[in-house]
């Protein structure tokens, strides 16, 4: 405990130091010029869930301290978002932070059980519920943790690469607010649909605005990318998918960009919504996040040229040898097409993965000639 207190302590002398320093100029930037359409020199790649235990010191790190007192620690969350350049070439880093900060900051208790899985003690059971959350979030100092290693990550970064910032989507939010976490078909928050559906609506909206707030806030503090993750929009079928997440997706982008710039950086990624891919083409994302169920060029010919696609090497295939790597991101990259591509897997990377083998896949993509 003191020695965190001693890194908290050290924590606030370089963060005043850090925001006192005008913004280094990007070294690598060919993330945000495929973003803009440009044609580039390589195909660039980074991972969903990038800073994971498939690097022996992050797992080193979560052995001396709990994810929370990482998460509350800006220069130890700093060291974490930073680890993955220590060993892989890769063309941005996503801020390591808690996915779940905003639910806490509205009072819902996200917390580990005996086992140490994640679980939701105080989930809403009814509209009556809504109540219990906190109203008038001030995220200065709520989400100051995520906000002072963003401001850490860019002062340490120099410009080598962009950093995005991220939350989960509203649909997302409100699913693990009435569910809860752990093994579930959310039968109880897709109720609400059905059942509570003008309520439903406006506490989406209301999320929507948290949501919008949070990544204007983490932008301000230096992330150059932002990236909204919908990881349970595939929980819907395609009317209420329509009916409930798009209209949140679209408005969230449009309201970031109103009030920051129509150029700003902003990623969408979706998984299981397959049955909704032109849809999301007419949303103002520049990046569309592809999962590894949908055929990449499947995904390409539904969402046309106009759009960048992010994806989608099923996780499970870096468990594989060398040269079936290679054979299965070649062929990824063949299907998807070099321009307007930015390469990555198609959902997070698994713990048991090999650093090896996630080595070769970023070099492969390096490799593959876009001309």
């Amino acid at each position: 405990l003191q020695s965190i207190q001693n890194m908290m302590s050290s924590n606030e002398s370089l963060l005043k130091f850090t925001r006192s320093r005008a913004p280094a100029k990007l070294k690598n930037d060919v993330i945000i010029r495929v973003a803009r359409g440009e044609k580039v020199e390589r195909v660039p790649v980074w991972m969903l869930r990038q800073s994971g235990h498939y690097l022996p010191r992050f797992t080193d790190t979560c052995n001396m301290h709990s994810l929370e007192a990482i998460y509350k620690n800006p220069k130890l969350a700093c060291d974490m978002t930073l680890l993955p350049l220590e060993h892989l070439d890769v063309d941005a880093v996503i801020v390591f932070a808690d996915s779940f900060a905003l639910l806490k900051i509205l009072g819902i208790k996200v917390e580990p059980n005996k086992t140490g899985v994640l679980t939701i003690s105080n989930p809403l059971m009814t509209p009556d519920d809504i109540d219990r959350l906190e109203k008038d979030v001030d995220f200065e100092q709520m989400l100051k943790p995520i906000l002072d290693t963003i401001s850490l990550v860019t002062y340490e970064l120099d410009g080598r690469v962009p950093l995005i910032g991220f939350s989960l989507a509203p649909w997302t939010l409100l699913a693990y607010l009435i569910e809860g976490l752990g093994e579930t078909k959310w039968f109880r928050a897709k109720s609400w649909l059905y059942l509570y559906q003008d309520t439903t609506h406006q506490l989406l909206n209301d999320l929507r605005g948290v949501v919008v707030d949070f990544l204007i806030h983490q932008y301000k503090a230096g992330a150059q990318v932002l990236m909204v993750i919908d990881s349970l929009a595939g929980t819907l079928g395609k009317k209420q998918f329509m009916d409930f997440c798009y209209p949140q997706l679209k408005e969230i982008a449009r309201e970031i960009k109103q009030r920051l710039s129509s150029d700003i950086t902003i990623i969408l990624y979706t998984q299981g919504v397959h049955y909704a891919l032109e849809e999301l083409a007419g949303l103002d994302y520049q990046v569309i996040g592809i999962d590894w169920t949908i055929e990449p060029d499947v995904a390409r010919a539904h969402i046309g040229g106009k759009k960048v696609l992010m994806g989608n090497l099923e996780p499970v295939a870096l468990l594989a040898d060398g040269e079936e790597i290679e054979k299965a991101t070649n062929t990824m990259i063949r299907k998807f097409g070099v321009d307007r591509y930015i390469a990555n897997v198609g959902d997070g990377i698994f713990p048991t993965t090999n650093l090896d083998n996630v080595k070769k896949f970023v070099d492969i993509v390096h490799a593959y000639k876009t001309r």
